[in-house]
């Protein structure tokens, strides 16, 4: 898992996303996909613009941006509650 971590570190941040007329946001780890990609700083701030659904490795190749997993991590319940019910909204 050490080796792991060196090859992909995660760092903290803040995803934050629109609602309706109102912008909700929780924490999150920022993990890369890819060796390749930059390193981030300590704390990141994400906005979620756009989604991309029915993905597969083979896309992952194919798309111009980089990649990231995002896990939730907030501690308050309210950002967890946020964080699920964004889950929910994507997959549903």
């Amino acid at each position: 898992e050490r080796l792991y971590l060196q090859a992909f570190p995660a760092a903290a941040g803040v995803l934050r996303w629109g609602q309706g007329n109102e912008t909700l946001s929780c924490g999150v780890m920022v993990e890369p996909l890819s060796r390749r990609q930059m390193l981030l700083q300590d704390s990141v701030e994400v906005s979620l613009k756009g989604v991309l659904q029915g993905w597969n490795a083979y896309s992952l190749t194919q798309t111009p941006t980089e990649t990231w997993v995002l896990q939730g991590s907030s501690s308050n319940k309210r950002g967890s509650a946020a964080f699920q019910g964004l889950l929910g909204e994507l997959s549903g």
